[in-house]
C-alpha cells in the first residue's frame, strides 16, 4: 500500500486508496438503505501497575492500619534491579505526633547493618590497606592473643568463635535501652580470655566479629566508621537518608520510633542507644536500599569484584561450605536462590531479600516486636512471582503443630518412638528440649524460648531429623545405660555440637538463698548480683527493677532466663563456689563466687 495511505486523513483520498471490492447483487425489492457499521469496542483503561500492586499487597500489611487504633508499622519496598516498582508505608512511624510511616521513614535496620560493614571492609581490601587473612591483632593490638589467629574473613563469616557481646553487656547491667560506646564493647571483647570454639571451625553467628570489622575500618582509614562508608558507599549511590546513628543524640527528622508491648499489651517504646557502628546502628529508607540493591546489577561501587566478593560463602576447616557470606545469607526459597539479610535489635524488625535470578528484591522495615518481617516478605515475593505458586507441600518436619501430620509407624528402624519423649537438658547452656509424640508423630519444644515446635523425622536406627533451610539438625537418641539417663546428641553440619540429657521436674520449692550473692570475674568490670525477688532468683543489684527476669529452674542448680542458661557449680564441701553462663552464642562465662 503506498505510504501516502497512512498519512493522508482526507475520506476521498482514502478511498482512493483502499483496494477495490466487487459489490454483491442487489435485488431489485430491496431498499437501498445507507448501512452505518458497528462502532469499535470501546478500548478498556490502562490498568495502573502500582494499583494492581497495591490492591495485592495491601492485604498483607492489613494488620497495621486498623483505624481504630493506630499501630507502629513497616515500610515496604519491591525493587527490579535497583529500579522501585512498589514502595509504601503501613502505620505510624511516630505514634506520639500521629506521624505515618512512608518509603522515606528512615528506620533503624539492626543487623541488616551487617552487610554495609561487610562492603567497607572489602572496599579496604581492593584499596589494598588490608587482607581477608590478616590477624585481628595487626589492627586492634589489645585483643587477648588466643595462641591462634582470628582472620578477617573469620569475624565476617561468624566463624571467629568470639563470644558474643550482648551478654557480656547483660552481666555488666547493661539492657537494650542503655547508652552503650564503643569504648565499652571493646573493652569487653578485649577482656575476654576464652573463645567459643577455635576459629574456623564451626559457625555461630555473633555480633562481636561486626562492631571490632568497623573499629578496624575507622583505625586503618583515619576517620570514623560513618564518614568512611558515607564517602565510599552512600554518597556515590545518592543514598542521602541513610547514616550510621553512633550518636544516640543526634536528631533524625521523621525516623521511626522503636515500639513494643508492655504489661496488658500497652504500646511502650523500646529504642536502642548503641553508640557505635558495624554490627547494628545503620538506619536508611526503603526508597534509599533500593539504590543500594541498584549496585548489585550495575556496580557503580567496587565494580562487579566487589558484589562477587560479598557474596563469596564461608568454608569451615572440614571443608563445610556455609550459608553465611559476608553480611549477606545465600539460601533457596521455592527453588530459587536467594541473598538476604534480617535485624532484630530494641523495637526494630527488618529484611531485605534479593532473588537475582528474577532481578527482585523485596525490603521490609518495622518499628515494632510483633513484626514479622520475614513472614510479610515472603507474601509480597509470592504476589510478585506467582509462577512460583503457594510454598508447595510441606516436608513432615516443616509441619506446624497446630495441624495434623501424616501418619508414621509407631517403631521405625526398630525402635519405639514413644520411648523417646520427655524432657532433655543441655547443662552446658540450660539448653531445654521437650519431647512429645501423638499419632505416631515425635514433636519437639523449645521451652523457655520463642522457637515454634518442630517435627523430628526418624531417618535412621536412633536418628531423628528436623530440616530447616538446607541444613538438617540430628538428634541421636540413646536410650539409658546403666545409671546414665537416656540422652539426645545434636549436631549439624556447622554449629558445636550438643548433649542433652532426660532430666525429671525439678522441684520449684527449693531453697533459692544458698544461691543468691556475689559473683565476679577479671573478665568483667563489674560483679553480678544475684537476688532472691518474689520466690524467684533474678540477676542484678536494684531491687524491683521492671527489666529484671525471674530465673526458671531447670535442673538442680540450672537455671534459665530468655535464653540465658545460669549454672551453679558446688565445691567439695557441697556449697556453692561458681557461676557459669551461657548462651548459644556466647560460651562458658565463668564468674566466681566473692561472697
Amino acid at each position: 500500500m503506498p505510504e501516502v495511505c497512512r498519512f493522508l486523513a482526507l475520506v476521498p483520498l482514502l478511498m482512493a486508496c483502499a483496494p477495490a471490492r466487487v459489490a454483491p447483487p442487489v435485488a431489485a425489492s430491496m431498499p437501498l438503505v445507507a448501512t452505518r457499521p458497528d462502532p469499535p469496542p470501546a478500548s478498556a483503561p490502562a490498568l495502573d501497575p502500582r494499583a494492581e500492586l497495591a490492591a495485592k499487597i495491601d492485604p498483607i500489611f492489613s494488620g497495621f492500619t486498623k483505624t481504630d487504633v493506630p499501630t507502629p508499622g513497616c515500610a515496604v519496598g519491591v525493587y527490579r534491579a535497583g529500579e522501585i516498582v512498589f514502595s509504601k508505608g503501613y502505620g505510624y512511624a511516630d505514634l506520639e505526633h500521629d506521624d505515618p510511616m512512608t518509603d522515606t521513614t528512615p528506620v533503624y535496620t539492626a543487623s541488616l547493618s551487617k552487610q554495609f560493614t561487610a562492603a567497607a571492609v572489602l572496599l579496604l581490601v581492593a584499596d589494598g590497606k588490608v587482607s581477608l587473612q590478616d590477624d585481628v591483632r595487626k589492627y586492634l593490638p589489645e585483643m587477648p592473643d588466643y595462641g591462634t589467629p582470628i582472620t578477617l574473613d573469620e569475624m565476617l563469616h561468624h566463624t571467629s568463635g568470639l563470644r558474643d557481646y550482648h551478654l557480656l553487656l547483660q552481666l555488666q547491667g547493661l539492657n537494650e535501652e542503655d547508652v552503650i560506646t564503643s569504648r565499652e564493647v571493646l573493652w569487653l571483647l578485649a577482656h575476654e580470655r576464652s573463645l567459643n570454639f577455635p576459629p574456623g571451625s564451626h559457625y555461630s553467628y555473633t555480633s562481636s566479629g561486626y562492631v571490632l570489622l568497623a573499629e578496624i575500618v575507622a583505625r586503618v582509614s583515619g576517620e570514623s566508621f560513618h564518614s568512611f562508608l558515607e564517602q565510599r558507599v552512600l554518597r556515590p549511590l545518592g543514598m542521602t537518608a541513610s547514616l550510621v546513628r553512633d550518636d544516640h543524640a543526634r536528631l533524625i527528622p521523621h525516623r521511626a520510633i522503636g515500639y513494643t508491648l508492655g504489661p496488658g499489651k500497652q504500646v511502650r517504646m523500646l529504642m536502642g542507644n548503641l553508640e557505635y557502628g558495624g554490627s547494628s546502628t545503620f538506619v536508611t529508607t526503603v526508597r534509599d536500599l533500593a539504590k543500594w540493591d541498584a549496585n548489585f546489577y550495575d556496580p557503580k561501587v567496587g565494580g562487579q569484584a566487589f558484589v562477587d566478593a560479598m557474596r563469596v560463602r564461608g568454608k569451615l576447616t572440614d571443608g563445610t561450605v556455609l550459608e553465611y557470606a559476608r553480611g549477606l545469607e545465600e539460601t533457596e526459597w521455592r527453588g530459587l536462590h536467594v541473598e538476604e539479610h534480617d535485624g532484630a535489635f530494641a523495637g526494630y524488625r527488618t529484611i531485605l531479600t534479593r532473588y537475582p535470578s528474577e532481578r527482585l528484591t523485596v525490603s521490609v522495615l518495622c518499628n515494632t516486636t510483633e513484626a514479622h518481617p520475614d513472614d510479610l516478605e515472603e507474601k509480597v515475593a509470592a504476589v510478585l512471582l506467582p509462577q512460583r505458586g503457594g510454598p508447595g507441600p510441606a516436608t513432615v518436619a516443616e509441619v506446624p503443630a497446630t495441624t495434623s501430620a501424616p501418619s508414621a509407624p509407631s517403631a521405625p528402624f526398630g525402635f519405639d518412638l514413644a520411648t523417646v519423649a520427655g524432657t532433655y537438658v543441655d547443662q552446658s547452656i540450660a539448653a531445654v528440649r521437650v519431647i512429645e509424640t501423638s499419632g505416631g508423630i515425635l514433636r519437639m519444644r523449645y521451652p523457655h524460648t520463642t522457637h515454634p515446635e518442630k517435627v523430628l523425622v526418624p531417618a535412621g536406627p536412633g536418628d531423628l531429623v528436623v530440616t530447616s533451610g538446607q541444613y538438617r539438625t540430628h538428634y541421636a537418641y540413646e536410650p539409658q545405660k546403666g545409671k546414665r539417663p537416656a540422652r539426645l546428641l545434636r549436631t549439624t553440619e556447622t554449629q558445636l555440637p550438643q548433649t542433652f540429657v532426660r532430666a525429671d521436674a525439678v522441684d520449684r520449692a527449693q531453697d533459692l538463698a544458698e544461691y543468691a550473692g556475689r559473683y565476679g570475674s577479671d573478665e568483667l568490670a563489674r560483679d553480678v548480683e544475684i537476688r532472691v525477688e518474689d520466690g524467684h532468683l533474678v540477676e542484678g543489684p536494684v531491687a524491683g527493677a521492671a527489666l529484671l527476669l525471674p530465673f526458671t529452674p531447670v535442673a538442680r542448680d540450672l537455671f534459665v532466663s530468655d535464653d540465658v542458661g545460669w549454672r551453679f557449680e558446688r565445691g567439695a564441701n557441697g556449697k556453692i563456689a561458681r557461676l557459669v553462663v551461657s548462651t548459644d552464642r556466647a560460651r562458658e562465662v565463668i564468674l566466681s563466687r566473692r561472697r
